[in-house]
């Protein structure tokens, strides 16, 4: 049965609706991350009219979003596939830090959104495990806030992953630097 309609989207949440195109295809939102990083449906609010229109529940996985931002893809699916299967969470065995803010999403957000994934939230540099039983990865927004010569030393000293986002609603801005 039906617990409601509602804003949060929490342990009590089964599905979470948002606007999408007629293809089903939707734009990243916080609310799209918080149901893909809980493994819930993402479905197209098309779903909600369509039903109303017929008077009757459609099946919500036939209007499963999917990514606009990457021409389709099916990260929604994936995501509650891997969690129907009981697969360990997407960043098990990770830590991240997020340096300076992401200005798209609320730095709350971005804590929870890291821990729905699985990893550990590191809000410090030092505070890096440095155990063989964690990779580390540090995600910065913008280019803008952390300079060239920063990154070689962290790559050094820290000897893991630096993802630099220049825009982090586009996945081709991407920067990947590897040790």
């Amino acid at each position: 049965g039906c617990n409601g309609v509602g804003a949060a989207i929490d342990d009590g949440t089964t599905r979470v609706s948002v606007r999408t195109d007629q293809r089903n295809m939707a734009q990243r939102t916080l609310k799209y991350l918080q149901g893909v990083c809980r493994g819930l449906p993402v479905i197209s609010h098309l779903w909600i009219l369509k039903s109303l229109e017929e008077d009757e529940l459609k099946d919500p996985l036939l209007y499963e979003v999917k990514d606009m931002e990457l021409e389709g893809a099916t990260g929604p699916t994936k995501s509650r596939e891997a969690k129907g299967a009981s697969l360990p969470p997407l960043l098990k065995g990770w830590e991240v830090m997020v340096m300076g803010t992401i200005q798209t999403i609320p730095e709350n957000s971005v804590k929870e959104l890291i821990k729905l994934c699985g990893a550990r939230f590191v809000d410090q540099l030092k505070k890096f495990s440095f155990s063989q039983d964690f990779k580390g990865i540090v995600v910065v927004d913008s280019i803008t806030e952390l300079e060239a010569r920063q990154v070689r030393p962290i790559l050094n000293i820290l000897r893991f992953s630096l993802f630099l986002l220049h825009d982090v609603r586009s996945p081709k801005s991407l920067l990947c630097y590897v040790c």
